[in-house]
């Protein structure tokens, strides 16, 4: 005779990605090239290349959402470059961020003609690609004492070039036209400062 049922849930979803992390730095005096220059220069560049990202949920088909620039899904592509020149107290940097190009949704099918018509696990769509975005950082920043103490001006300023964020259609006016997770939502944008240190 049963005398007592235990029913526990069982997480059967499961993510499975791929992926290559790649960094380079240079650092060098800018007298190696030419005598009379002064400062030192470093240059420095990161990379992230997701080859997929599959989801299985355990009942709908199995999803790449590698490079899903909409949602959640990880982007192909990302970069970052800096470059930075040092002379004495004074810093001059650049940065480059790069995100790449991807897609709204994974099981859209892209057609203008003769489409086939369209399922709950592949809708049919005309339109399925999401630009690519590159954003330029600059800072400038100076060290000096102030009162004793070891100090640095600071002054930065994101997205030079006032890069505006992909639009992104949606059906539900409740969600942003981008995702703000991936892309600058803010535009140009400056900050000053002073740094102590105790």
């Amino acid at each position: 005779m049963i005398t007592f049922v235990t029913s526990l849930p069982f997480n059967f979803a499961n993510l499975h990605q791929r992926g290559l992390d790649i960094e380079a730095s240079y650092v060098t005096g800018l007298d190696r090239f030419v005598s009379s220059w002064k400062g030192e220069l470093s240059l420095r560049a990161l990379g992230t290349h997701v080859m997929f990202s599959r989801r299985n949920d355990g009942y709908n088909p199995v999803q790449d959402f590698a490079g899903d620039n909409a949602g959640v899904g990880p982007l192909n592509w990302r970069w970052l470059f800096q470059a930075e020149y040092s002379f004495d107290a004074l810093t001059v940097s650049w940065t480059g961020r790069y995100m790449s190009s991807g897609h709204y949704e994974p099981r859209y099918v892209q057609c203008v003609e003769n489409c086939p018509p369209s399922t709950a696990t592949a809708q049919t769509i005309d339109y399925n690609y999401i630009e690519s975005r590159f954003y330029h950082d600059l800072s400038i920043s100076y060290g000096l004492q102030i009162a004793g103490t070891e100090s640095q001006l600071f002054l930065n300023m994101a997205n030079v070039l006032d890069e505006q964020p992909p639009l992104v259609a949606s059906a539900d006016p409740s969600l942003m036209s981008t995702n703000p997770q991936l892309y600058d939502t803010s535009g140009r944008a400056y900050y000053a400062g002073v740094r102590f240190s105790f």
